[in-house]
């Protein structure tokens, strides 16, 4: 007999006044001292909750839809919007814009932050296609927001809805 099931239940609601249409990611805050979590909306905005008091720590309106889970890495909250197709680099304390970059294509897909071997730290975003134009996967500079490359040779347009995975093999690829 399972005895957890009867105990599950709501322990934290926030009202956002908006659809949240992805999961969010939690993270710490060493200068807040505080576990946040972060919530991209429907109307544009990102908001960071603080899980022991329920309370918004701050909230930035990006003025298109967020409906990609977040990625937090190194003091920074990177998200991408649909409508406009910009990625954003915020101060993961304060909310603040720290860069931001236009890429004209949808982004629902949720990001990814990594080093490569012999790189520099990373952010990875898939795109979704729109006419005329096929979807696209791409690394950002995670210190100014500089398209590093980006990858369009599909051989038919595609879709990139899901995250993407980011992993180093036994021999350093």
């Amino acid at each position: 007999t399972d005895t957890t099931a009867p105990k599950l239940g709501v322990g934290l609601a926030v009202n956002l006044y908006s659809p949240a249409l992805a999961s969010p990611v939690v993270a710490y805050d060493a200068s807040l001292n505080k576990t946040l979590a972060y919530q991209g909306i429907d109307s544009g905005s990102v908001v960071a909750i603080d899980l022991a008091s329920g309370r918004v720590a701050w909230s930035t309106s990006l003025g298109s839809a967020v409906l990609g889970t977040p990625v937090v890495a190194n003091g920074a909250l990177w998200v991408g919007t649909t409508a406009d197709g910009t990625i954003y680099k915020l101060d993961a304390t304060t909310g603040a814009v720290e860069c931001s970059l236009n890429v004209g294509q949808m982004l629902f897909a949720s990001p990814v932050a990594a080093t490569p071997p012999g790189g520099i730290p990373s952010v990875y975003f898939g795109t979704v296609w729109r006419p005329g134009a096929t979807g696209y996967v791409f690394a950002v500079d995670a210190s100014n927001c500089r398209l590093e490359w980006k990858f369009t040779k599909f051989p038919r347009a595609v879709a990139v809805w899901d995250p993407l995975s980011f992993g180093v093999d036994a021999t350093g690829r």
